[in-house]
């Protein structure tokens, strides 16, 4: 995974996407950061078709943790 980030970091890439869990499962998956103007930002992205309220808090407090971070 980290050299995934890395690689996306030195060349954006629009398609980029990284699986968090289970490569079967894959419903926590990391993709370009589409609203910010830095190409490098990724975000983390829920892929279920029935999220839980816990799942979908998940989802925005590591995506305000990743916003705090230095570009």
């Amino acid at each position: 995974m980290q050299d995934a980030i890395a690689r996306h970091v030195q060349q954006p890439n629009t398609t980029f996407e990284c699986i968090v869990d289970s490569p079967t499962l894959a419903n926590w998956r990391l993709c370009p950061h589409r609203d910010t103007p830095t190409p490098t930002r990724v975000r983390l992205a829920l892929f279920s078709f029935a999220p839980t309220q816990a799942d979908s808090e998940r989802e925005q407090r590591v995506n305000q943790a990743l916003d705090r971070l230095p570009a």
